[in-house]
This record gives C-alpha cells, sequence and structure tokens, in this order.
C-alpha cells in the first residue's frame, strides 16, 4: 500500500468564510489517501468551532491548537512561528496548505525552518494587498517562498496577477463547493404599488462589505419607496467604516424601515424574507452569503468587483450595477418591478451552482493539487498544464 501523504492544513481564523472553507474540506478529504493534521486557533472563532473540531478529531484526524490573531503582534506571532517549526519538525508534512493572510505569512516563514522543506500551498481567501501597499510588499516577498497557490475565483487570481505577485499565472482556481439550503425557495412575487417590499445584505458592516455605500442607498431607497424596508443581516465590526454607519444612522434619525439584525445564527431565514438582495463588497475571494442568496433563488444586485462578479453575470445571473446611489436604487426599482425578471435571474443563478460549485468537485481538485505537490523534484509537464489556472475547475467538473 501506497504511503499516504502526509498534509499539515493550517488556518488563523475560526470563523466566517475562511473556517467554512476548511472545515467543508476537512469533512470531505480522503483520508485513506491523506494523512492530516490540522492547526487551528481559537482566538478568532465562533461558538461552533470547537464542535466542528471535534467532529474533525472523530474522523480521526489530528488537530492542534496554535494560538492565531490576526493584528500584527512581536509576542503572539513569534511564540506561534516557534510552535509551528516545532511542530513541523516532528510531523514532517509533505505539503503544507495554509488560509489567511496570518497562517500564510507564519506558515510560509516556519516552513522555511524544515528539512526536508514540505511544499507549500497557499490560498488567502482575499489577499491582504487590498488593505495596503504594505500587504502588498510582504505577499509579494512571501510569494517568492510559495509552491502554488490556489485562488477560490478567477477574479481573485487576475488581482493576483495584476498586483504581480509572485507565480500568479500559474496560480490554481478551485471554487468554493455549495449545498442547496435546508429552508424552502424564494417564492417571487407581484409587487404592486404601495406594496412592501424588502431588499437587503448580509455580513459584516465593515470597509470590505461597502457598508458606507449600501446605507447610503438603503436610505435613498427609502426616501424614494415609502414601502420599502431594508435589513442589513449582520452586526457591525470595529473598523472606521461602521463607526461612519454609526453616524449616518443617526443623523438619519434611524430610519423604523432599516433594521440591523445583529450576529445570527441561520441567515438563510432572514434572507428568505427578501425579494431582493445586495452585494456590493469592494473586494472577496468568492462570496458565501451571495451564493446563499443565489441558491435561495433571490435576486441580486451587484457590482464589478473580484469574487463577486465570478457569480453574477449581468442579466443572466443577477444584475451588476456601478456602486453608486443612483445606480444601484435603479437597479433596485427594476427588480422591484419586474417579478418575471426577478424569477428568471433567480433560477438562472440557482441552477448554475448546482451544476458548477459542488463538494465533490471542490475537494478533488484540492486532493490533485496535494498530489501533485507531494511529488519530489521539478512538476512534470502534465501536471503543470493540469494546474494551469482554471484547469483544476475542469478536472474537478469530469
Amino acid at each position: 500500500m501506497a504511503e499516504r501523504i502526509r498534509v499539515m492544513v493550517i488556518s488563523e481564523p475560526g470563523k466566517a468564510g475562511v473556517k467554512r472553507h476548511v472545515i467543508d474540506l476537512l469533512r470531505r478529504i480522503d483520508l485513506d489517501a491523506f494523512d492530516v493534521y490540522f492547526v487551528y486557533s481559537f482566538e478568532r472563532s465562533d461558538a461552533a468551532y470547537a464542535g466542528e473540531i471535534a467532529e474533525l478529531e472523530s474522523r480521526g484526524m489530528t488537530c492542534l491548537e496554535i494560538p492565531m490573531d490576526a493584528p500584527l503582534s512581536v509576542k503572539k506571532d513569534s511564540q506561534a512561528f516557534k510552535t509551528l517549526v516545532r511542530e513541523m519538525r516532528r510531523i514532517r508534512p509533505h505539503v503544507v496548505h495554509l488560509h489567511s493572510s496570518k497562517a500564510g505569512g507564519l506558515g510560509r516563514l516556519a516552513a522555511l525552518c524544515v528539512r526536508p522543506r514540505p511544499r507549500v500551498v497557499y490560498t488567502p481567501h482575499a489577499m491582504a494587498c487590498h488593505r495596503s501597499r504594505f500587504y502588498w510588499g510582504i505577499e509579494v516577498v512571501l510569494g517568492l517562498m510559495t509552491d502554488r497557490t490556489v485562488a477560490v475565483s478567477k477574479s481573485e487570481q487576475a488581482d493576483w496577477v495584476r498586483w504581480k505577485i509572485p507565480k500568479a499565472q500559474r496560480a490554481a482556481v478551485i471554487p468554493h463547493g455549495f449545498e442547496s439550503p435546508s429552508v424552502p425557495l424564494v417564492d417571487h412575487r407581484e409587487i404592486p404599488a404601495g406594496t412592501s417590499w424588502s431588499f437587503g445584505a448580509c455580513g459584516r458592516i465593515c470597509r470590505q462589505k461597502n457598508a458606507l455605500l449600501m446605507f447610503q442607498t438603503a436610505l435613498e431607497m427609502l426616501r424614494r419607496d415609502a414601502h420599502a424596508r431594508f435589513v442589513w443581516i449582520g452586526d457591525f465590526s470595529e473598523d472606521e467604516e461602521a463607526q461612519a454607519v454609526k453616524q449616518l444612522l443617526d443623523e438619519a434619525g434611524n430610519p423604523e424601515r432599516l433594521a440591523v439584525t445583529g450576529w445570527v445564527s441561520d441567515p438563510e431565514k432572514r434572507m428568505r424574507e427578501l425579494d431582493v438582495f445586495c452585494m456590493i463588497s469592494r473586494y472577496e475571494g468568492l462570496s458565501y452569503v451571495l451564493a446563499e442568496a443565489q441558491l435561495l433563488r433571490l435576486p441580486v444586485v451587484g457590482v464589478d468587483a473580484p469574487g463577486v462578479i465570478d457569480l453574477i453575470q449581468h442579466d443572466q445571473t443577477g444584475v451588476i450595477a456601478a456602486p453608486q446611489v443612483d445606480a444601484l436604487c435603479d437597479a433596485l426599482i427594476t427588480l422591484r418591478d419586474d417579478r418575471e425578471l426577478r424569477s428568471r435571474l433567480g433560477e438562472s443563478a440557482r441552477q448554475e451552482l448546482v451544476l458548477n460549485y459542488s463538494f465533490p468537485k471542490m475537494v478533488g481538485a484540492i486532493e490533485g493539487v496535494y498530489r501533485d505537490m507531494s511529488r519530489r523534484g521539478k512538476p512534470s509537464v502534465e501536471s503543470v498544464h493540469r494546474t494551469q489556472p482554471g484547469s483544476l475547475l475542469e478536472q474537478g467538473r469530469s
């Protein structure tokens, strides 16, 4: 029997999209072929994470806690780095798969201290270059230490090429897998003039989600239509844009027809109550919440942004509008007034996701990267061809 490939998966956040992607992968990876060690941190995690870790351990996976946190900290980061080096030397993985910027930075540096050096795979889930040129410089340097970068969308990879991240042209593109929601699908209804209707968004209220523009749009829409309601499903972050949103709402008198739910454990149920969903993030890796809305058959309004345009093709699976208040309001009004359009876009988007974004395709493609990276020496021409942009996704579809 062939030796199982030892894979060390390292992820810093234990919540939101990064956690969801990693848990989805580890729940389904073939443990007959791969000996998996999962390094996690409880520093940024949700209430469900401990139970999910226990579930992975029940599969026979070795899970190791190494405290890591997103903010830069010499003391904490140094300790995490030393522990990662020690564990890599003990486990001697063939492949190290890093998720998120913090794990990506510490893990790539730690791998340099291990002999034989493991092959390094990095999935950033929206690279930190979006934040500042400082992080761009770090990613360029660390890119030289990366054997294979994995994008979760084609538009994410296109950003890396534009930023001149090393080896970006050869990055694998492996989208998330999705599954149908447990709640009933949206039934599209006529919305006659004078009838109450609702639109909304979901996620953290923060700069990445372009929250200030979304709330400005919501207030203008409420001014234009006395029967419109806006719901943000989620809570405020601590960044400056969240504070600007609070100030905007205070100045507007916190209208009754505008609601912020706070954190909810079952956002799909709240999303199902909407008539139109909005996704106007500045950037995403590949938006889970957008896919969830489309799987519910909700019509969506989005903008031309990484991780959004992969799921919204204008007038086919949603509506793309300019990131401006008037343009977004016009798109919302168009959907409000056209039941047939809402139904067509919602159904087309759902079918596209069911057809092309499955767990077997995602997991199979990532396992293919592990097998390719575990081969010592220069990859063969065949293996390089398989991991050109988009080809791993196509491989998974076969």
